[in-house]
């Protein structure tokens, strides 16, 4: 089973706080009201809602929203829950290792958990800020494969070492 449109929008009705999570967040440079707002929810309100939500949140915005607290909202939560079917059969299509990229700016020293699977989405503008990342990972570490409603090929998994730096003060030519 994988995330049913059908199933969370039914529980809405029984659930209608869980909407204000998103109008928490009253500027674009902190998310951080949703996200604990969500989670505070977590509990009170079907782990499909939940997951819903925390999907949408995650690809909304993430200014202010530490590592820490996004991973503690990932606990509990299944491929199956958050992500929908097609994703999960590219998933499934995967090797059991698969290389991952991450733009980012060039003070990031230890990478964030966005990263994609397309080493020329790390590279080009806007995610490569003078430095990109590469990690080979087992499929088994990533928490979230975002492709169903974008052509990034995103990837949310922690990848604390085995990391390394594949481009640094790379400009990318705008157009």
């Amino acid at each position: 089973m994988s995330l049913d449109e059908g199933k969370w929008w039914n529980q809405i009705d029984d659930h209608p706080e869980v909407n204000d999570c998103i109008g928490q967040s009253k500027t674009p440079i902190d998310a951080r009201p949703s996200y604990e707002f969500l989670y505070n929810l977590k509990g009170s309100i079907p782990k499909e809602l939940y997951a819903f939500y925390f999907r949408r949140i995650l690809q909304m915005n993430t200014a202010n929203v530490s590592i820490d607290l996004r991973l503690k909202m990932f606990e509990g939560v299944e491929w199956e829950d958050i992500m929908y079917q097609d994703e999960l059969d590219a998933i499934n299509g995967f090797d059991e290792e698969i290389s991952i990229y991450r733009g980012a700016d060039k003070n990031e020293e230890i990478p964030g958990i966005s990263w994609t699977i397309r080493k020329h989405v790390a590279i080009e503008y806007p995610f490569n800020r003078g430095r990109v990342f590469k990690a080979v990972i087992p499929k088994k570490d990533i928490l979230l494969y975002l492709a169903h409603e974008e052509d990034e090929g995103e990837i949310i998994a922690h990848v604390s070492s085995g990391y390394e730096i594949i481009e640094e003060d790379y400009k990318p030519v705008s157009t």
